[in-house]
């Protein structure tokens, strides 16, 4: 499909993934550089879609990777897009260290049986940007206004992101994308309720999950404990209070053994001298 500067990229297939639609490539680096390699110019079934397709991906040098363009199928949806026929887009890419554009390739048209043309006629109106824009040279980490908090049971557990829900793309646990049926993702400003049903399905414990957006991510924490009540949010384990307590039953212990020991050997003592004295009076 692109073979320029040493940078290969292949496309796959489409698939439909959670609430994403995704146009699936390899990228194979054979430079003796670290390349980001980024799309553009997104065109599907003939419609530009505004905000196009996030993809902006990181190859080290002599490395091949497989990753995606991904769109909202619910974006898609809006224009009446709910099969794809063929895709069009453009890829480029720039030095990781430096962002020095290394090349920026022509248009090419996608199909899902794997055609792949080179796309000289221009894009329809509106389109986008001629080249995408380079990424940022760092990944945003976005502020959590609420993480999921402590689940004991019952009920669903929300976490709220200062994001624009527009932006968000999925949800990831351990690597592994959370299906939307799963939560529900609502405005103000990213709003993500976990159903009771899916909490159900994990074991008693902290579970990392990840928010992905357009603009950046945010780590959301989840705490699974069905045996013991709320598990306190500073870090303070809840064992805390069982030990104090197990502590101050064995210092009652022993203090109430050293009292028993004192006051036997008192009572021999007085006994000792009971007798001696009798003793002495017999003579």
């Amino acid at each position: 499909m692109v073979d320029q500067e040493g940078i290969r990229i292949t496309f796959l297939d489409i698939t439909v993934s959670g609430s994403n639609t995704n146009v699936n490539v390899s990228v194979e680096n054979n430079t003796n550089i670290s390349v980001i390699v980024g799309a553009g110019n997104e065109v599907i079934n003939g419609i530009a879609i505004p905000g196009g397709g996030a993809m902006f991906q990181t190859v080290t040098a002599g490395q091949s990777v497989t990753t995606r363009v991904s769109f909202f199928t619910s974006r898609l949806a809006e224009y009446g897009i709910t099969e794809i026929d063929e895709v069009r887009l453009s890829f480029i890419a720039w030095k990781a260290d430096t962002m020095e554009t290394v090349f920026s390739g022509d248009i090419v048209t996608i199909t899902p049986s794997g055609t792949t043309t080179p796309t000289s006629a221009p894009s329809p109106s509106p389109v986008s940007s001629p080249e995408p824009s380079p990424p940022p040279t760092e990944v945003v980490v976005i502020q959590v206004l609420e993480n999921f908090g402590t689940w004991t049971g019952s009920g669903a557990r929300t976490a709220r992101v200062s994001a624009d829900s527009n932006d968000f793309q999925r949800l990831t646990l351990g690597g592994n994308v959370v299906s939307s049926n799963h939560y529900t993702v609502t405005a103000g400003s990213t709003v993500i309720t976990l159903s009771a049903g899916y909490i159900s399905t994990l074991a008693d414990g902290t579970h990392n999950f990840r928010a992905e957006f357009s603009t950046g991510y945010a780590d959301l924490a989840l705490i699974v404990n069905r045996g013991f009540g709320p598990v306190p949010q500073t870090g303070v384990s809840s064992v805390l209070p069982i030990t104090i307590i197990m502590l101050l039953s064995f210092v009652l212990t022993i203090s109430s053994g050293v009292y028993l020991y004192l006051h036997i050997k008192k009572c021999h003592r007085n006994s000792l001298a009971i007798t001696k004295q009798q003793f002495e009076r017999s003579f």
